[in-house]
């Protein structure tokens, strides 16, 4: 009950998706475990045990269960409802770093061929201009500008100090969104507004069943048939490593690229 009260009480100011990923992440690695005990009753070693259940996962998911048991114990000393934060003094087990990759030629074949669907234009953001999947969704009509007598896209983002920029948009891409409403989304859901994070998903699990039957994976009553051709691992942010990627193919000089991406 205290983790759900931190949340509520901690977290008013994060994104919709961001404070979703929060409540998995604390139900799933945290309370799960030990979510029936009384809070005076966690101990140190019950905060390790916890952690140590994440031992081979990836050191992103081990770090965030490290600060939100701090987060919630520290949080109760400071409402006194305990004398010692539990969690204070816990040591990380070995986890697996993740990298990112660009997509390959296959699966770029087939992406560029499915969304020709305007139905994935939150897709074909993020490949042509390098959008972070949120900063996709916040696009709209008046984020096309001409400048110096090219397209450009105005990217909102949020993330980093240089993450407000603005990105050149090719011609495929403007060709197609160029006559999108000031105030409307560039690519909206199929209701025609601004995506969701449950229309996002449901759009995302089309473009991958529509690439594996691109693919030549055989469907059966409407099901797809394993094994699916597109790998297990594919996600949107592919699409931002493989703008980055073609950057560094063409020669773009690090500094471009750096602000091209949104980095700081």
């Amino acid at each position: 009950d205290w983790a759900e009260i931190c949340l509520r009480t901690y977290k008013t100011g994060v994104k919709e998706n961001t404070y979703a990923k929060y409540e998995a992440l604390v139900r799933c690695c945290i309370t799960d475990h030990i979510g029936s005990m009384k809070l005076s009753k966690v101990k140190p070693i019950n905060c390790q045990d916890v952690l140590n259940k994440q031992a081979g996962k990836s050191k992103y998911q081990i770090k965030q269960t490290r600060q939100f048991l701090n987060f919630i114990f520290a949080r109760a000393k400071e409402n006194q409802l305990i004398s010692t934060n539990p969690a204070e003094y816990l040591n990380e087990p070995n986890g697996t770093k993740t990298t990112g990759r660009s997509i390959t030629d296959e699966e770029r074949k087939a992406f560029l061929h499915v969304t020709e669907d305007d139905r994935f234009l939150v897709f074909l953001l993020m490949y042509y201009c390098g959008c972070r999947p949120g900063e996709a969704i916040k696009t709209i009509g008046a984020d096309i500008l001409n400048q110096d007598g090219y397209n450009v896209l105005h990217i909102r983002g949020t993330k980093t100090l240089n993450a407000d920029h603005l990105v050149p948009i090719p011609s495929p891409l403007y060709n197609r969104i160029k006559n999108t409403p000031k105030n409307a989304p560039i690519a909206p859901n199929q209701a025609g507004n601004t995506h969701t994070t449950s229309s996002y998903k449901r759009c995302f699990h089309h473009l991958k069943r529509d690439m594996n039957i691109y693919m030549g994976c055989e469907v059966y009553r409407n099901e797809l048939i394993p094994p699916l051709p597109l790998a297990d691992d594919f996600i949107p942010y592919y699409l931002r490593h493989t703008f980055c990627t073609d950057l560094q193919k063409v020669d773009i000089d690090i500094r471009t690229a750096q602000y091209l991406m949104g980095h700081s």
